[in-house]
């Protein structure tokens, strides 16, 4: 494309989903990280789960075929389709915020807790 024009609209989507996933991902890992008191583990564990969360749709299929169908929309891959084609809809925006805000409430519980067993 030489000579021609960037579209700010097109190419503005696909970042906010990678903001997303990221946030979703870390906030997975803070999750694990406060359930374990070893460092190492909570690394290994947060990268085991970000791989699984990746995969997950690619492991239904492969398990069970026939609930792909009802699964794809727990998979963080198929709710980044629609920001890599430039669109930015509010499902998957709303998918990714909803279980990062789950996952960081359940992360302040577990931490809260530790203060109430002392």
């Amino acid at each position: 494309m030489l000579g021609g024009q960037i579209s700010l609209k097109v190419l503005i989507p696909p970042y906010v989903g990678l903001f997303a996933i990221a946030f979703l991902m870390v906030s997975l890992s803070l999750l694990l990280s406060s359930l374990t008191a070893s460092h190492s583990v909570a690394v290994i564990l947060g990268f085991f789960a970000a791989v699984l969360f990746w995969m997950f749709g690619w492991v239904v299929l492969w398990i069970a075929p026939g609930m792909y169908s009802v699964m794809k929309g727990f998979w963080v891959v198929e709710h980044m389709r629609e920001y890599a084609k430039g669109v930015l809809d509010t499902g998957p925006t709303i998918f990714y915020f909803a279980w990062t805000v789950f996952f960081l409430f359940v992360t302040s519980l577990t931490l809260e807790s530790r203060n109430w067993k002392r």
